[in-house]
């Protein structure tokens, strides 16, 4: 015992060595810099990310009298797994967004961000992305007078389309849950309405 708290085995969390090291925090001052000089002038920055998730997403807690179990009645497959790949502008909104099954390799990433800058038209924009690896290739494409920033290496808190992406897991997996269990056969179904 240690000041009266049990220790207990706990899931091991890995964390990369240098997710906070000097070098990666000058970094994010630099971008946090940028974003508010870009943003004080008005220019607009569009943000994009796409996020992978199964057809099954749920709830990972649940309520239940004390000395029972929360449990939720599933049905016995899980179905496909799922990309929504999203795009934020700092003065319209959501832009544009498409799902799609599996998930994002390099050439779909350039068709949707061929099929963004032709939305955006012809406001110059900066592109604000992670370096996920599709995204490294967006050479490929023509963004026009538009520029591409990457955001520095373990800061995906600095993209806004990470916010919504937590909102609308939220909102998902609570509509989910409201899924009746006698129609369990039909739930796949239900579920591809549910995310559409």
């Amino acid at each position: 015992m240690l000041h009266g708290q049990l220790i207990g085995l706990k899931r091991m969390e890995t964390v990369a060595a240098n997710r906070n090291s000097e070098e990666v925090k000058l970094a994010r001052r630099e971008y946090a810099e940028w974003l508010v000089q870009a943003h004080g002038h008005n220019e607009e920055i569009i943000f994009i990310d796409e996020s992978g998730f199964n057809l099954w997403l749920a709830r990972t807690r649940g309520r239940a009298r004390v000395g029972q179990r929360a449990v939720r009645t599933v049905a016995a497959r899980k179905g496909p797994n799922f990309t929504c790949i999203m795009v934020i502008s700092t003065t319209r909104g959501i832009l544009h967004s498409e799902f799609r099954n599996g998930g994002t390799h390099a050439d779909h990433f350039n068709a949707f961000l061929a099929a963004t800058v032709e939305l955006a038209g012809n406001v110059r924009a900066t592109f604000v992305m992670d370096n996920a690896p599709c995204h490294r290739r967006t050479r490929q494409v023509d963004i026009g007078n538009n520029a591409v920033r990457f955001l520095p290496a373990y800061s995906p808190i600095l993209n806004i389309v990470e916010n919504a992406w937590s909102a609308w897991k939220a909102a998902f997996k609570q509509q989910l849950a409201e899924v009746r269990p006698q129609l369990l056969e039909q739930q796949h179904e239900q579920r591809v309405a549910i995310l559409v």
